[in-house]
């Protein structure tokens, strides 16, 4: 941590004493046929026991219809004011919020790149047709969100493992538009099947950690095991047909499933799962495991586990309640018994764990994760906006409070002299010894000022920034309260581009014209696009130069 980034995060420390600060997102769970939003808060303080976590709120209700199968944008409008509603009913505390998208959605595929530090990645990474030249199917990622994990590196065998995943950015564009709609800040986008592992790995025993897991996950249209080690981690469709999907959909309902019938489905489904698991083995080397987690995104998982009982090989089916170390309000109860399936929640509560840790706390003092990726574009300059915006806050804080008291000592020291020269005033006879007496005073208070703005001019010689530093230092005090900067850009000419999100327009304009006004720019002109609740705004100014 440079020493800036330091002096950000013990800010922030300290604003949070003074202005509460949300630790952890809103997660939104778009389920095949209903819709969640939850969100947790730390059981106690995350320094001592980042495990244990209070569901704070939770809001589960049907959709009234099945959007699982369907892309996204067949049921936009629908769905933003379904999570406008859930968001509303659940009265979440923040707007900062977080969605998984399906891992179909994604390229992903973990790469053995020769051995390479983090920064020495993190250049190369920027270089044009780096990852084509290690995987000629990535040449063309024009128009993609693309990051990256490192999960092994050894110097000796010349090797880094690279854990890749890259989606369109009109994908994504779709999900943050959700949100923003729905009156909600994207602040985290996520692979799904980052979201399950994340969610199965903060579960998992010591002994756990140290062995490979795999996860049978069940949802339709977006079927999948994902196999993971603490260094590595392998994704693979299984290829059950839409036919046994709404097969397995109906299942849910029943509660006799016994038959020649479902016998056939379980063996179908079974033997589409063992094809998986053993590419995974066999074409991945993924170790070989006696058991596996079972996550369904089915209203009822005991028919699903009564249906592939003995069916997946010799594998055998661990149980897991996902909520077992969870506190769940008891008014908030209903909506989790809205599911007779914990699992259902595994990757909203993997996400529903991530933070932008404006704070800057050490990843020991907070909760396990194995993943860490946000496809969120420019989600690298969050964390720094919001920390310039926590400072801000400090800074106002404490201009408010030297301002109070100035004007209590002043007032401690001025009150004996106006009562002596009240006091004399009142001797007096006539009105021009009284103006003689205030123009004594008057005269005398001119020279304090003058001496006082003396001094000023002598700090303010010795402090005052310059060009670039004077932009700098007043932009976070000059932005509107309900505005955020996602990304700012400024090159060696002067020419400076701020785009960001702002609940209004009038006050953007405003923001434009006083940094003209304010002589921190020459020309500062607008675009700008409305989104749902927010205006999306570019601002491409002229800094003015000084000393």
């Amino acid at each position: 941590m440079s020493r800036s980034e330091a002096f950000l995060s013990s800010a922030v420390q300290a604003a949070r004493k003074i202005h509460s600060v949300q630790d952890n997102i809103v997660a939104v769970k778009i389920h095949p046929d209903s819709l969640s939003v939850l969100q947790l808060e730390p059981a106690i303080d995350v320094s001592s026991s980042p495990d244990e976590w209070r569901l704070d709120r939770i809001v589960t209700w049907s959709l009234g219809k099945d959007v699982g199968h369907v892309p996204l944008q067949e049921n936009f409008e629908y769905l933003v004011n379904q999570t406008r509603l859930v968001r509303i009913e659940a009265k979440v505390t923040g707007l900062d919020a977080g969605i998984s998208i399906p891992f179909t959605q994604f390229d992903t595929r973990v790469l053995n790149l020769p051995f390479m530090l983090p920064e020495e990645l993190e250049d190369e990474a920027q270089l044009e047709g780096f990852w084509g030249d290690n995987d000629p199917e990535l040449n063309d990622l024009d128009g993609k969100i693309v990051r990256y994990q490192i999960l092994s590196a050894n110097e000796n065998e010349d090797r880094t493992t690279v854990l890749f995943s890259s989606i369109p950015e009109t994908t994504v564009k779709l999900y943050t538009d959700l949100l923003l709609e729905a009156g909600l800040m994207p602040v985290y986008i996520e692979n799904e099947a980052f979201s399950l592992v994340n969610g199965i790995f903060t579960k998992l025993s010591f002994d756990d950690l140290q062995k490979p897991q795999l996860i049978v996950h069940l949802c339709p249209g977006h079927n999948a095991v994902i196999g993971f080690t603490k260094n590595s981690i392998e994704i693979f469709p299984i290829s059950v047909s839409e036919f046994d999907d709404a097969l397995l959909l109906e299942l849910e309902e029943l509660d006799d499933i016994s038959g020649e019938f479902w016998d056939e489905v379980g063996i179908r489904v079974g033997e589409h799962i063992n094809q998986a698991i053993a590419y995974l083995n066999e074409e991945k080397n993924f170790p070989t495991i006696k058991s596996f987690w079972m996550v369904s995104e089915h209203k009822n998982i005991g028919n699903i586990e009564a249906l592939l009982r003995d069916r997946v090989g010799s594998l055998r089916l661990k149980k897991m309640d996902l909520l077992d170390d969870i506190d769940v309000p008891p008014d908030q109860a209903k909506f989790v018994d809205y599911f007779n399936n914990s699992s259902v929640f595994t990757s909203a509560l993997g996400l529903a764990t991530q933070s932008i840790n404006i704070a800057g706390y050490d990843d020991t003092q907070r909760y396990k994760r194995l993943l860490d990726m946000n496809f969120l574009p420019n989600s690298g300059n969050i964390r720094t906006f919001r920390q310039f915006a926590a400072v801000n806050k400090l800074l106002m804080a404490t201009v408010g409070v030297v301002f109070m008291a100035s004007a209590l000592l002043m007032g401690i020291s001025n009150i004996p002299e106006l009562v002596s020269s009240s006091s004399k005033v009142a001797a007096y006879e006539d009105l021009q010894g009284e103006a003689q007496t205030e123009t004594i005073r008057y005269k005398g208070l001119s020279k304090k000022l003058e001496k006082l703005r003396d001094n000023e001019k002598k700090v303010s010689d010795f402090t005052e920034p310059k060009g670039f530093t004077i932009f700098m230092s007043s932009i976070a005090t000059m932005l509107p309260q309900d505005a955020e900067l996602q990304k700012l850009n400024i090159k060696s000419t002067g020419e400076v581009t701020l785009e960001g999100l702002s609940l209004s327009s009038s006050a953007i304009s405003t923001f434009a014209a006083e940094l003209v006004k304010s002589g921190l720019a020459t020309q500062a002109p607008i675009t700008q696009q409305k989104t749902g609740g927010y205006y999306r705004f570019t601002i491409n100014a002229m800094i003015r130069q000084k000393g």
